[in-house]
């Protein structure tokens, strides 16, 4: 008697799995993307709306501080810190520093 050998084969994906699951796989990551851009901007929205309802502009003169502006222009009873982390918000600010002839946008 002889001793046959069976080897099995491995089955190879065919052209067209492959293609299916790329296309799969870019039709996923689309409906992420999309998700985020729907659902993200609208709290970025609020927040501009909400900084934004009263808008003024000044120009800073010279030695004016962010401190000395917002004690200036800060509402009534408005505690003047979270009046000055808006407008430090409104206008982009990474620092207090302010220079002579800048245009500030105040809340």
């Amino acid at each position: 008697m002889k001793a046959s050998i069976v080897l099995e084969r491995r089955p190879i994906l065919s052209s067209k799995i492959i293609i299916r699951i790329l296309l799969l796989s870019v039709l996923v990551f689309g409906f992420i993307s999309a998700s985020y851009q729907f659902i993200f901007p609208a709290y970025a929205v609020d927040e501009r709306t909400e900084a934004m309802a009263i808008r003024k502009e000044i120009d800073v003169a010279p030695g004016d501080t962010l401190w000395s502006i917002a004690n200036k222009h800060a509402p009534e009873g408005e505690d003047v810190r979270a009046y000055l982390s808006k407008i430090k918000k409104m206008n982009q600010l990474k620092s207090v520093v302010l220079h002579e002839g800048q245009l500030l946008y105040l809340p």
